[in-house]
């Protein structure tokens, strides 16, 4: 068996290997890893022979555990498509507005420290895909796979302001009639009404805000850059021009009492979300 994962486990390798039956564990982005593993394979090596990013694993002489450097992918472009070909077909997955849905990912990683994400796998780099890259990934959805809903899986789509109005641009151009899911969350304070306005155009109908907590005490003790007043406007614009809105919390995050709970409560209650969806901290 093999692990395959993203972040290095906050315990020992040596302890994880110890509990789990397997050859090694992958830390970090897999792509290159997996296809280096399964060409060692394939010439009947050690599955870990050679530079494999970010492995760790028992040497096969000595049992000791090696430990490999993780090599970040800088060239996001360099990869191909996912390989939809080799899943059910499209139309089996089932989304709120149009089928077949695809999800698609533009960028890995955040800029941001918000001490409740976990940041091992990209740190504080962020690696994006290119705007003619992203559409031609569309293009390749729409016209092989018949793609009429896009689902944005990025953790931070909107912090390359330029790639992202090339890439709704690009849409509007080529009049696809998408319906578009901006589900993992997008940075509120980046969002003012004609960049709405381009993203209503290319056909998005859900945008969803990780707002976190309503008390300012809480997000300054997270380290969670919002501000509460200027996401609420963009809260109220967003529902004005007939956005699908969702709205992410936290409950149990460091420093929060009841009174604290409270406030969050509240807010979130002020800016009538279509969901407001609570998650525990844990």
């Amino acid at each position: 068996a093999i692990i395959l994962g993203g972040p290095l486990p906050t315990v020992e390798p040596e302890m994880v290997l110890a509990e789990i039956d397997c050859d090694g564990i992958i830390a970090g982005e897999g792509e290159h890893a997996v296809l280096g593993i399964m060409q060692n394979i394939r010439k009947g090596q050690p599955l870990f022979t050679g530079d494999i990013s970010g492995a760790v694993f028992y040497e096969p002489d000595t049992r000791k555990i090696a430990k490999n450097p993780i090599i970040r992918i800088d060239d996001l472009d360099s990869l191909p498509f996912p390989a939809y070909h080799l899943l059910p077909k499209l139309k089996f997955y089932r989304q709120l507005r149009k089928s077949p849905s695809a999800p698609i990912v533009t960028s890995r990683g955040c800029a941001h420290n918000c001490i409740f994400c976990c940041k091992n796998v990209f740190g504080k780099k962020m690696t994006f895909r290119s705007s003619r890259n992203v559409l031609d990934e569309i293009d390749h959805l729409v016209k092989h796979y018949g793609t009429r809903q896009l689902d944005f899986l990025d953790d931070n789509f909107a912090l390359n302001e330029k790639r992202m109005h090339d890439i709704f641009d690009g849409i509007i151009e080529k009049k696809y009639n998408l319906a578009i899911n901006m589900q993992s969350g997008i940075r509120s304070e980046l969002l003012e009404e004609p960049l709405l306005d381009k993203m209503k155009r290319a056909g998005v109908y859900k945008l969803a805000f990780g707002i976190e907590s309503g008390d300012k005490e809480v997000l300054a003790t997270c380290r969670k850059q919002i501000n509460l007043d200027k996401a609420r406007d963009v809260v109220r614009l967003a529902r004005k021009k007939g956005f699908l809105l969702y709205g992410f919390f936290i409950v149990g995050l460091p420093g929060e009492t009841e009174e604290a709970f409270e406030r969050t409560l509240e807010y979130a209650k002020s800016l009538n979300l279509y969901v407001a969806n609570f998650c525990m901290a844990v």
